[in-house]
């Protein structure tokens, strides 16, 4: 051994870790810390790390105002007319909908009543065929005069 630290590490990735997460090795991920810790201590980690230094402090550094008065009256007021217009299409959409599927029912309902109830019964008499009554001979004898 020659007591170089052998790391998993190379310049890539370690690149790619310090431009990802920057500079500060507390915001480097749990299970790549100790190899890239490891990887700072060379020369190419500790440039790499120089260079991404100002860009985090700028970044840590910047504050976002707080929103205008009149941004915050306008959004209050986009909320209030989207919950009106959603109140409105409950009640009023929601209850169409009901006397809709009511009146679905209702004509379902008469549709079955219709076609499952049996038909009237007919007096068969002796003369009754599934064409119609049959004449007797009295009958015919009569059309005939």
């Amino acid at each position: 051994m020659n007591g170089a630290k052998k790391t998993l590490m190379d310049n890539k990735v370690f690149s790619d870790l310090v431009a990802a997460y920057g500079a500060d090795p507390q915001r480097w991920p749990e299970n790549r810390r100790p190899e890239a810790m490891a990887y700072a201590e060379t020369a190419d980690g500790r440039r790499l790390i120089a260079q991404a230094a100002p860009l985090d402090f700028t970044l840590s550094a910047y504050r976002l105002r707080d929103p205008s008065a009149m941004l915050n009256a306008k959004i209050m007021a986009q909320a209030k007319a989207q919950t009106t217009r959603r109140r409105w299409i409950v009640r009023y959409g929601l209850g169409a909908g009901m006397i809709g599927i009511s009146l679905a029912g209702a004509l379902t309902g008469a549709v079955a009543v219709i076609n499952l109830t049996p038909p009237p019964a007919l007096t068969l008499g002796d003369t009754l065929t599934a064409f119609g009554n049959l004449q007797t001979e009295n009958e015919m004898t009569e059309e005939t005069k």
